[in-house]
């Protein structure tokens, strides 16, 4: 097998690799600009930082010897490792491959993984015949005004926002009123003009493209708007009222506890839900948890008793938001644990787990 492009590498990573296989094509296409491949030749070495808690390594051809900086030594090959990560102990916070033969080899960070897969269930809750902003989705959420928060609260501010077309030549803000809406661009473009102190015209000073978006600084601020901004074509735009957009910036929808406190809430009554997938599960997972993988919790949080009160948790904490986001909107009181099962310090069972 001969994998020599990028795409190729992706491509085999996607149909043969977890946790890459669970990804969907925007997922992935998001994952490819933050893996690292590396071809390495026989009898080369390579050094890696990786997290405490660990990192997706994939060994795709070829075989390797690993030397973690906590002296763990084990050799894999591709052969039989049949796309699943290498098998690396925690705790450490580099390792040394040395090549036993050619190779390619993959490095991405968890966390990127769990952002990635959090967002893939947001994106899949959105009713998509229902929603304007469902195809943008990808785009939006990376916008300046929504890239810090939660995403919960990005996915709630896109089912509030209308659709609205304009024509050219219009000015959607004016300089000096008062912002009553948020708006993003989803086709067209325009153009921001400022009338500075003291001058007669105004200047434009910048121009405004496909899902940019305008408009938070007077609603943030609670001041007027700043510029004007006029339409340079036909063009169709998501709008958020200033209620709702402060509501949105104003609210964590997601509940969250600590891992101590999680355990004595455990202990008198709440049931612990594992939003990881199996692969995780085997290698660790805490014995009083009830298993249900994040890519098929929607459909099944229906199977669950409204009457119970559940804390969810994951591997770090954020695949949990999302699931925890899935149960709230439905009507069932559920929490994310802090932390996941990286910072749980109770009993773990598990492959991983050394008696």
């Amino acid at each position: 097998m001969k994998l020599q492009t990028t795409k190729q590498i992706i491509r085999y990573l996607h149909k043969h690799s977890y946790p890459f296989n669970l990804l969907s094509k925007n997922r992935l296409k998001e994952a490819s600009r933050f893996l690292r491949i590396f071809k390495l030749k026989q009898h080369e070495q390579i050094e890696l930082q990786t997290k405490p808690k660990g990192d997706y390594f994939h060994l795709l051809t070829g075989a390797v010897q690993s030397l973690t900086d906590n002296n763990i030594e084990r050799d894999f090959s591709a052969k039989d490792l049949q796309g699943k990560p290498l098998s690396l102990t925690e705790n450490c916070s580099s390792v040394r491959f040395q090549v036993q033969e050619d190779c390619v080899l993959c490095h991405i960070s968890n966390d990127v993984i769990d952002h990635l897969l959090s967002w893939q269930a947001i994106v899949s809750s959105l009713p998509e015949e229902q929603n304007p902003s469902y195809a943008h989705f990808d785009h939006i959420r990376n916008s300046l005004a929504f890239r810090r928060l939660p995403m919960e609260c990005v996915s709630e501010a896109f089912k509030r926002m209308k659709p609205v077309e304009v024509k050219a030549g219009t000015e959607i803000i004016r300089q000096g009123e008062e912002g009553d809406t948020f708006y993003l661009i989803t086709a067209g473009s325009a153009e921001v003009w400022v009338l500075e102190e003291f001058e007669d015209e105004p200047e434009m000073v910048s121009e405004l493209e496909q899902y940019d978006s305008f408009g938070e600084y007077a609603l943030l601020a609670d001041k007027p708007r700043t510029a004007t901004v006029r339409m340079k074509e036909d063009s169709n735009l998501l709008a958020l009222d200033k209620s709702d957009f402060l509501e949105v910036y104003s609210n964590s929808m997601v509940k969250e506890v600590e891992v101590n406190i999680a355990k004595a809430m455990m202990d008198n009554g709440y049931e612990l839900l594992d939003v990881r997938f199996e692969e995780e599960y085997d290698e660790v997972y805490i014995p009083q948890a009830k298993l249900i993988p994040l890519n098929v919790f929607r459909e099944q949080i229906q199977d669950l008793d409204k009457s119970k009160k559940y804390i969810i948790h994951c591997r770090s904490g954020q695949r949990s938001r999302a699931a925890a986001l899935l149960m709230s909107v439905r009507g069932f009181d559920a929490m994310s644990m802090l932390g996941g099962i990286n910072d749980w310090p109770f009993e773990k069972k598990g492959l991983s787990i050394r008696e």
